[in-house]
């Protein structure tokens, strides 16, 4: 990674930030969607979201941010601006207590929320369902995409600066020249437990979570015991990346080649296999990757042409060509 380059990305990756404060995105009128998942330990958690766009629509664009986002996150509401502006309805939606209720944690390989929420009776309207993810939101995704019992009605899922190998990742983001993004992610995480911790009884030793200064040290103390892991390895295993060859919808893999919170060494070796790099089977399904020479985590350049699609006149941004590209794939 050239030091240039490397600059680049941490400076894309903290701009969209500094611009929210200045400049908040302003989503639109949206009806407040309400599921509630099972839970094996606790019964049900609620999951929240924003349900936007035509009444009459077939397509639905569901968005799952990533970690310390929301459905309010900047990303998510240009995403939505654009699925609206295309004629299909929107679900920004919040894995669990990321809207600051205290319902729960969640971790990258929830894909229990996603199935939750395509189940509910107030989409079964939808015909045709397309998934876009940012960073965890995206291996969430992916986790969903490949499982066996994800809903028929799933037509392709894209995802942006997510993580394929999870433990790969953490190692990245524990190095020494991550320490802000490693301290953002861990704040908003004990946030979420602080909250959970305020409202009920939990399985965790909150002190010694609430201590974790590296994110191995989160997953160990805070993940595994409210999830059920009997390490971090039995978490990181259920990585999406090495199971890409058995996708069997469409897929966009959009990344930034100086992400400096998922680097692309992480994810090149398990993208060339599903890619089929004559080792093991290629994918069933198509896998386009763009790892883009511009671009930060979950922040790119307006400017910048994935070459997934024709883009509309007076739209621009990574947001628009990822939602036509799966709009196109639903129909």
């Amino acid at each position: 990674m050239s030091r240039i380059g490397s600059i680049a990305g941490h400076l894309w990756t903290i701009a969209p930030w500094v611009v929210q404060q200045v400049r908040p995105a302003r989503a639109s009128l949206h009806r407040v969607f309400r599921v509630a998942v099972p839970d094996e330990r606790w019964g049900t958690v609620l999951l929240r979201g924003a349900l936007s766009g035509p009444a009459r629509g077939r397509t639905l664009v569901v968005l799952v941010h990533g970690a310390g986002g929301s459905k309010d996150s900047p990303y998510m509401i240009r995403a939505a601006h654009v699925a609206e502006s295309l004629g299909a309805a929107c679900l920004r939606l919040d894995l669990r207590g990321a809207d600051a209720t205290g319902e729960d944690i969640y971790h990258a390989a929830i894909d229990e929320d996603l199935a939750a929420a395509l189940a509910s009776p107030v989409l079964d309207r939808f015909e045709r369902v397309v998934v876009a993810g940012w960073s965890v939101g995206g291996h969430v995704a992916l986790r969903y995409a490949l499982s066996p019992q994800r809903d028929p009605r799933l037509a392709a899922v894209a995802t942006i600066s997510a993580p394929l190998d999870l433990e790969a990742t953490v190692r990245a983001i524990d190095a020494p020249d991550a320490l802000v993004y490693r301290r953002h992610v861990l704040a908003t995480q004990k946030r979420l437990l602080r909250l959970l911790a305020a409202r009920r009884r939990v399985p965790i030793d909150v002190p010694r979570a609430l201590a974790a200064e590296t994110c191995a040290e989160w997953d160990r103390s805070a993940i595994c015991p409210r999830f059920g892991f009997a390490e971090p390895a039995a978490y990181y295993a259920r990585s999406a990346g090495p199971h890409l060859a058995s996708l069997e919808i469409p897929a966009l893999v959009v990344s930034a080649k100086h992400d400096p919170m998922v680097p692309t060494h992480t994810m090149e070796p398990l993208l060339a296999r599903a890619k089929g790099d004559g080792s093991e089977p290629r994918a069933r399904a198509t896998i386009e990757v763009r790892l883009t020479a511009r671009g930060g985590h979950v922040a790119f350049p307006p400017t910048l042409d994935l070459g997934v699609g024709q883009r509309g006149a007076g739209m621009v941004g990574v947001e628009e060509q990822i939602v036509r590209w799966l709009i196109e794939r639903a129909r």
